[in-house]
């Protein structure tokens, strides 16, 4: 331990020597500053600025108070240019630093020199250059790597880096560095001073460092990496910007094309009649809607009306079902108003035009922004049952037409073999004859099939979940809690739980 004996001053000596291979008093007098930080026993931490120029002197202060061994002593590892030690301050970083906290109750020479030589054998076998200074902080390490002059604040990005890689590979080899303890602005423990009764001491002295070349040692990557990784950023940018372009203006010329396109539609149709194939489409898509809102009628009727607390639900779907049936949006209202009636006699003509507004707006603007709903989702909103479906036709609603805006239930042939225009042109027009306002093919008899598994595990686990309660129910009485104690914990009928536990 020779180096810990060249060391081995007083402990005023021992601060100033220890905190100059960090700090650099520069030759301008009162700037820039650091911090000493001291606290007693449990007391709030207190703060002292201090222009580096004169550290030696704020470091001998310290031993002159008469209570200085019973203090905890700390100072700020970098410099900055106000009297703070604020990050956004920051003037110089004076070297890394890792703080290993062992926690240790232990604190004998040879337990210091035990871990002392574990952490050199450590940086060594990881390729870390040989620590400055090598310190006992009481009950851990401070292991420091003092740079050879101070670095500017600029450089703080790339120091950080280093930080969180000396961190890192401290935790890979089982020692405890501190995460918390790895930023700019940290305070560490002054060679000399007490931490609970264990003085700090300095356990190894080594050179300082250049810190390019500390970093080629530490880092796991080169400036010329951070270049490349830089011009390769650049580069993708620049290529996922001009595929953005491109789209972009794809997507413009696409947009132009369509418009031309519907607007030469919009004009034959107004010059020429619909082809069969479109009076085709406009039927199936009239008898899939008036069908459903003849089973919706039905399923109403047989219930007795709707009631309360379902009625704006029923009123929003057998509006939008009508308003595929009307050439004109004007005669919506009225249609529903007499179809509310029918099936919710108590429901007034306000509610029915306020329920039917949403439909009636998009009805103005045609009926291709009408609301296109799968029967399961009627079944689902109106909380149908698949008998109810099945008895009054809601299953086989527009069956009638081709019920599809699939062109291929047409039975038209598959596309192949086509270039990328032709074949955007073909399905283009496939989809033109195909029916764009019908609800789309299921198969219904797997469909049912589908929800009456659904509805059979879903009884299994009623069935499963009663009986556990049951178990528990048995569990408790016999514990001795009252029957109303167990139905409020189970949340069911006390009535129930008499049944259960009989």
């Amino acid at each position: 331990m020779q180096a810990q004996l060249e060391l081995d001053l007083d402990p005023p000596d021992l601060a100033v020597v220890e905190t100059g291979f960090y700090h650099h008093p520069p030759q301008r007098p009162g700037f820039p500053y650091l911090t000493l930080n001291w606290r007693t026993g449990e007391h709030r931490m207190r703060q002292m600025p201090l222009p580096v120029s004169r550290i030696e002197w704020g470091l001998r202060q310290i031993f002159t108070r008469q209570s200085w061994q019973s203090e905890h002593w700390f100072i700020s590892q970098n410099e900055f240019n106000r009297p703070d030690r604020q990050k956004v301050h920051l003037w110089s970083l004076g070297g890394c630093w890792v703080d290993i906290d062992l926690k240790s109750q232990v604190h004998d020479p040879k337990t210091q020199d035990r871990w002392r030589s574990a952490a050199l054998f450590h940086c060594q076998s990881l390729g870390i250059p040989e620590p400055t200074l090598v310190i006992w902080s009481g009950h851990g390490l401070h292991v420091k790597w003092a740079f050879d002059g101070p670095l500017p604040a600029a450089a703080l990005p790339r120091w950080n880096a280093v930080q969180r890689h000396l961190h890192d590979k401290m935790q890979s080899v089982g020692l405890p560095s501190d995460p918390q303890a790895i930023d700019a602005s940290r305070i560490l423990r002054i060679a000399g001073t007490f931490n609970n009764s264990v003085q700090v001491q300095v356990l190894h002295v080594g050179s300082a460092h250049d810190f390019d070349f500390f970093c080629e040692h530490v880092l796991p990557y080169s400036r010329e990496d951070v270049r490349r990784f830089r011009e390769d950023d650049k580069a993708r940018h620049e290529a996922t910007e001009a595929r953005r372009q491109a789209w972009e203006q794809a997507g413009k010329t696409w947009a132009q094309w369509d418009a031309n396109r519907a607007a030469a539609a919009s004009f034959l149709r107004r010059a020429t009649s619909f082809s069969p194939q479109e009076y085709a489409a406009r039927e199936a898509a009239e008898t899939l809607h008036h069908d459903r809102l003849q089973a919706l009628r039905s399923i109403a009727r047989s219930r007795g009306g709707i009631q309360p607390g379902q009625r704006n639900e029923w009123c929003w779907i057998v509006a939008n079902s009508a308003a595929w049936g009307l050439g004109d949006p004007r005669n919506l209202y009225p249609e529903v108003v007499t179809l509310m009636r029918e099936i919710a006699p108590s429901y007034t003509t306000a509610e029915a035009r306020s329920s039917a507004s949403s439909i009636y707006s998009r009805l103005k603007e045609g009926k291709d922004k009408l609301y296109k709903l799968k029967a399961s989702t009627i079944i689902e909103r109106l909380q149908i049952t698949d008998d109810e479906a099945r008895r009054h036709g809601l299953f086989d609603a527009g069956r009638q037409g081709h019920g599809t805006k699939n062109p291929g239930v047409m039975g038209l042939e598959k596309i192949h073999g086509l270039p990328f225009d032709q074949y955007v042109r073909e399905v283009r027009r496939r989809f033109a004859l195909g029916g764009q306002y019908s609800a789309g093919v299921r198969d219904e008899q797997g469909l049912t099939e589908a929800r009456r598994r659904a509805a059979e595990a879903s009884a299994r686990s009623k069935v499963q979940s009663s009986e556990d309660k049951r178990s528990s129910a048995r569990l408790m009485r016999a514990q001795g809690l009252s029957l109303r104690a167990i139905a409020s914990e189970l949340g069911v009928h006390h009535d129930t739980v008499r049944e259960w536990c009989k």
